[in-house]
């Protein structure tokens, strides 16, 4: 399910997650990618609302939970 996740998304939001989900800090992410911090937090919530729409399509009741 994880990677059927990841493949939801466009590339850049990808690679901050899975940079995220690796234990990068955002500042270390905007370092990497040459942009502002502000940038990574957006696409990050991004990512948190595609995720948590393809959850609730599949009708998995869950509590949020702090992935990022």
């Amino acid at each position: 399910m994880c990677e059927e996740l990841m493949l939801k998304l466009e590339e850049e939001p990808r690679a901050f997650a899975l940079l995220r989900l690796m234990g990068y800090k955002n500042r270390e992410i905007a370092e990497m990618h040459d942009c502002t911090e502000r940038k990574v937090e957006r696409k990050l919530n991004l990512v948190r609302l595609v995720w948590q729409r393809e959850v609730d399509a599949l009708g998995v009741v869950s509590r949020p939970v702090a992935i990022f």
